[in-house]
């Protein structure tokens, strides 16, 4: 492999950081509902927190794309690794003390410091040329990879360290986490701010009035996202409902939990050279293929085997859909000049998809059911696949761009 082929040391860093972030934010699913229970005053409210730190992404992303975009990157990170700060410190005295609403506005500080993690994946594109984009955003998602291993024993160890209160310092691992982010943000590039009306561009505009299908395409990009996210939690939550409702022991669910985290980012290690091989569609319908077969495997079987092979694949569709949709929009936004805030678009309508998905799963299971629920979503998904192809073929016949799989 020649030097022109390596990715700079920087990438690696953003995969750090991505690291970090992912930590927290894994961390904070285990800790939530047992935290909860025995701090809220009524059952009711046991949710809310980890509703609360859902409402802070979607509340906190857009917000952070304008920031990033009028004052640079590291301004918007640096915010997010202080974020994680403030969540260490009141999560903290909120379990020592035993205050609720206190960690109510931990997780909201949660869902802040993920939201401006999540334009890791962009941010290292902001330096690189197009020929890079796939594998440097293949590479931070991978990062969760490590996150995914690391995070179940540090909970479980900082879960009860002699002379703190139970489940305190599991919290308190936030502090560290913002501190080393802050100190992170120090090496990373300073990508240069746009110098340009910070308006959302008009796709309308006399710009781009010979290019009628980049809109279309750019909120396909979005859509695919935004659909693989909202995927992932709704088969994720209800696959695990649905395991205990067939008497499935905590240990088998576990197990399926832990191969979907695994096909969700171990692919991130190869995708970006898949991307580069067959191109950004090919991967985001394979994305879309995936997601079909995963709602035949559920109908077809109620084996652990079965339904465990079922999530391993979804976490495999959502890395496809996640990388892919991220850096193809990174590159369109790199071609045209486009405004960084269509980022924070995208990222706030896979927010708002996270949200909904997320409290899906026992509305589905209690109307239409399990196998209702993979048909709907079968049905979702194929729609999506035909209009991603037929919106990407008008994208690159209209703009005469030969992609990787023509070449």
């Amino acid at each position: 492999m020649t030097q022109t082929h390596r990715l700079p040391p920087f990438v690696y860093l953003y995969s750090i950081g991505q690291t970090l972030a992912l930590i927290g934010f894994i961390s904070s699913v285990a800790l939530s509902v047992p935290v909860a229970t025995k701090l809220a005053p009524n059952p009711w409210l046991v949710g809310i927190p980890y509703g609360m730190q859902f409402l802070g992404v979607l509340v906190c992303t857009y917000p952070m794309s304008a920031l990033m975009e009028r004052w640079g990157r590291k301004c918007g990170f640096t915010i997010s690794a202080i974020s994680a700060i403030i969540t260490g410190v009141c999560a903290y005295f909120a379990v020592t003390h035993s205050v609720f609403w206190l960690l109510v506005v931990a997780h909201f500080f949660i869902g802040a410091f993920r939201a401006g993690t999540d334009y890791y994946r962009y941010a290292v594109t902001d330096t690189l040329p197009p020929t890079h984009h796939a594998k440097a955003v293949s590479y931070v998602v991978a990062g969760g990879l490590l996150a995914s291993l690391i995070t179940p024993t540090l909970t479980q160890t900082l879960k009860d360290f002699n002379g703190f209160a139970e489940f305190s310092l599991s919290y308190g691992v936030f502090l560290v986490l913002g501190l080393c982010s802050l100190i992170l943000i120090q090496f990373l590039p300073h990508a240069p701010v746009a110098k340009r009306d910070t308006n959302l561009p008009p796709l309308n505009s006399p710009k781009f009035a010979d290019m009628k299908s980049l809109r279309p395409y750019i909120l396909t990009l979005i859509a695919v996202s935004a659909i693989g996210q909202g995927t992932m939690n709704q088969w994720m939550l209800q696959g695990v409902v649905h395991m205990q409702d067939l008497g499935y022991h905590f240990a088998h669910r576990n197990m399926s939990i832990q191969w979907h985290v695994i096909g969700m980012f171990a692919p991130a290690l190869f995708t970006g050279h898949l991307i580069t091989k067959f191109g950004e569609v090919k991967i985001m319908a394979w994305a879309m293929i995936l997601y079909c077969l995963c709602a035949v495997i559920n109908v077809a079987t109620d084996t652990h085997l079965g339904l465990s092979i079922s999530m391993f694949i979804l976490g495999v569709g959502w890395s496809f859909s996640y990388v892919a949709g991220g850096a193809t929009l990174a590159k369109i936004i790199g071609m045209y000049g486009l405004s960084k805030r269509w980022q924070g678009i995208g990222d706030t309508i896979i927010a708002i998809s996270a949200v909904i998905s997320a409290n899906l799963p026992t509305i589905l299971m209690l109307t239409i059911g399990w196998v209702g629920s993979n048909i709907l979503t079968f049905g979702i998904c194929a729609i999506t696949l035909v209009v991603l192809l037929i919106n990407a073929k008008a994208y690159y016949r209209e703009n005469k761009i030969v992609t990787t799989e023509n070449t």
